[in-house]
């Protein structure tokens, strides 16, 4: 069989009004629900008719697959400053996007509620969302000097640039000072050991919220200019 050269994309979005049944099941049960009404009429018909008339032009269809997702409207979204709280490294579209998905199934107890969110997060961008810092720490050697780095915003972790890896820094220096671009203040990285990557630095995710916006945009900016 030939290898493909191209692939083509086909999305259509249906609104829907479904029986109030089935507005209180969950993502993966709809969209299976959804699926099953839909069936090989759907599914199979479309790349059988997409062959004929591609055909007509000489292209072939070589193979074909779906994906299927379903959002749930009458499910209440959610506060996006409370999806904020454990989010720091979504864009405010992707906050939107999960108040919505998340609601049907939230748990109402604070505590439970904000873990809940944490993990649906975590699920719906986990990949590592970095910006350039600097840090000033005291080395094992008693010198003191600034490190550059980059900072995770999806756990907020802190990882020295390739230069500064070997460098072993004191234990009980207390909060090492972050420099950030653009914020007035400095942020706060514990340190808790070291590895063969480096130094093992964090800043508590909480307190990246309030500054969300800031740094989501510095990250934006940095996939701008690794794309151009």
């Amino acid at each position: 069989m030939s290898k493909p050269n191209a692939r083509l994309t086909l999305e259509f979005a249906l609104d829907l009004r479904v029986p109030d049944a089935m507005t209180g099941h969950d993502h993966g049960a709809l969209c299976q629900e959804l699926c099953e009404m839909l069936g090989a009429t759907v599914i199979k018909g479309l790349p059988a008719i997409s062959t004929k008339q591609l055909a007509k032009a000489g292209v072939s269809l070589l193979g074909h697959h779906h994906h299927a997702t379903v959002e749930n409207l009458a499910a209440p979204a959610l506060d996006p400053a409370v999806v904020a709280r454990v989010a720091a490294h979504l864009t405010d579209d992707e906050i939107q996007s999960l108040c919505r998905k998340a609601a049907a199934q939230a748990p109402s107890a604070d505590d439970e509620l904000l873990r809940y969110l944490r993990r649906q997060a975590l699920a719906l961008v986990s990949e590592y969302r970095l910006v350039p810092c600097r840090l000033n720490a005291v080395q094992t050697s008693g010198a003191s000097g600034v490190q550059e780095g980059k900072l995770n915003l999806t756990n907020g972790s802190v990882m020295l640039d390739e230069g500064f890896r070997k460098v072993r820094l004191k234990g009980d220096q207390g909060a090492i000072p972050v420099t950030v671009e653009g914020l007035a203040g400095n942020l706060r990285a514990t340190l808790s050991g070291h590895t063969l990557s480096g130094p093992v630095l964090a800043v508590d995710v909480a307190d990246l919220v309030p500054h969300r916006g800031h740094l989501i945009g510095l990250w934006q900016q940095g996939c701008a200019r690794d794309g151009a």
